[in-house]
């Protein structure tokens, strides 16, 4: 038999959720760890995919945009299609 690969699809939805309640989850147990707050965070640095992601995850870690890296203005998601 010979091998193949087949179309890979998400659903936007649950991967919006998902990313907006587990980043910010994540993150503020990793500042805690290190003993650190979102104060201490001079930037903030994530997965390029949408920036609506992006934006919720910096509100609900009370990280001002001006502190959140993004390239997806210039290069999009890199990592679609």
């Amino acid at each position: 038999s010979k091998g193949g690969y087949s179309p890979i699809t998400m659903n936007g939805k649950k991967v919006y959720a998902f990313a907006t309640r587990e980043v910010p989850t994540v993150l503020s147990e990793a500042l805690d760890a290190s003993g650190t707050d979102v104060e201490g965070v001079d930037h903030l640095l994530l997965h390029q995919a949408n920036i609506r992601i992006m934006e919720t995850v910096a509100k609900r870690l009370g990280v001002p945009m001006s502190k959140v890296i993004t390239n997806l203005k210039k290069y999009g998601n890199t990592s679609a299609g």
